[in-house]
């Protein structure tokens, strides 16, 4: 993707249904965005300033598997969405350091998911009391109530 048309790229992966993360790990780029697609996968795409743009598919940051994987680079989906945004677009495959002006063909290949997975939130649900009540415990009602000076 050209430089100048980054800011452009991202609003339009946005009005496509992306949404910014902000639970993601910053590698240098400008723009974070996240899209769910099949449960519990979501299109993880990263545009880098230099109108670089990475994508990979991964377990949806709805559960901690998330953090630990599995993850595949993907090339075909983000492309496809902003294929008439530009005209000096080129798709770079870093591992192999070539670089094409098109995709002709999307090989589809079936992503299996993790036997278990486990949502994070409720855990935090769980835990954050636990945590809280020593720190909370620690003070007492009358640390918040006015003196009575008479």
């Amino acid at each position: 993707m050209p430089q100048d048309e980054v800011d452009y790229a991202a609003e339009e992966l946005i009005r496509k249904g992306f949404k910014p993360t902000i639970l993601a790990v910053n590698k240098g780029e400008r723009y974070s965005l996240a899209m769910r697609v099949e449960p519990p996968w979501e299109i993880h795409t990263r545009i880098f300033p230099d109108g670089t743009i990475e994508s990979e598919v991964e377990v949806s940051r709805d559960y901690l598997q998330h953090l630990i994987g599995p993850r595949f680079n993907v090339i075909y989906e983000v492309y496809d969405l902003l294929r008439g945004l530009s005209n000096g677009r080129r798709v770079c495959v870093k591992p192999l350091n070539r670089c094409i002006s098109d995709v002709i063909e999307n090989i589809g290949i079936e992503l299996r998911a993790p036997k278990v997975l486990i949502p994070w939130k409720p855990i935090a649900v769980i835990i954050s009391p636990m945590v809280l009540m020593p720190i909370i415990g620690r003070f007492s009602v009358s640390h918040f109530l006015p003196l009575n000076n008479h």
